[in-house]
């Protein structure tokens, strides 16, 4: 087990408790998964993918839209909520960088909830959900942006001697963005471990798709 599967297992039972900001950030996704995915004809005519399901929270609404709801995830922690929240849809424990899946067996894939931030291999990862994603299929990808405001208070926090509980030594900020403007970073975040910020020119950045 490595550092980001023992890090969701341990708050899979509170991992629903979101702060007031991921609600409505979930809200937003969720309006825009709605909107931009194609209603199957027949229910279950049409299969979707939640890659990085967590507790299985948007799996749920592919199964709404009248999908047969996947969902893969590296923690058997939230897997094991998930299963119990949405016993139609099929969990699988596995890592998105090898995906357990037939080429092109997905009519649509999310992959929402900062899940790129925390893959080692985020250009892999992305290149194996195309591998499952049907040709003509839809892919919504939603990841966490470098060049943010949550980014700009971090920035107040180390000049401010840590005042906004960030945590990041000032020198760990300004060396990740010393980095080329087109470039991500990876940062310690709180709670969180180590999060990749990405930009526009990377895999999932905002000029290829994300929410």
């Amino acid at each position: 087990m490595d550092d980001v599967s023992r890090l969701f297992d341990a708050m899979a039972d509170a991992y629903d408790e979101l702060e007031p900001w991921y609600e409505h950030l979930y809200a937003r996704v969720h309006a825009i998964i709605r909107q931009a995915l194609p209603r199957p004809g027949p229910p279950g005519s049409a299969a979707a993918l939640d890659a990085g399901c967590g507790t299985g929270f948007q799996t749920a609404l592919l199964d709404s839209l009248g999908y047969r709801a996947h969902g893969v995830d590296l923690s058997s922690g939230l897997l094991a909520v998930a299963r119990a929240r949405l016993r139609a849809a099929a969990f699988v424990h596995a890592r998105l960088e090898s995906l357990p899946y037939a080429d092109g067996c997905f009519d649509a894939i999310t992959c929402c909830g900062s899940t790129l931030s925390f893959v080692p291999e985020p250009a892999t990862a992305v290149l194996e959900l195309g591998r499952v994603l049907r040709p003509g299929g839809r892919l919504l990808l939603e990841v966490e942006h470098k060049w943010s405001a949550d980014l700009a208070w971090m920035a107040a926090s180390s000049l401010a001697g840590g005042a906004l509980g960030y945590g990041v030594p000032g020198r760990t900020l300004w060396r990740a963005l010393a980095r080329p403007l087109g470039e991500g970073c990876v940062l310690p975040y709180p709670g969180y471990g180590a999060l990749r910020l990405f930009t526009a020119a990377e895999p999932g950045g905002p000029g290829r798709g994300s929410a």
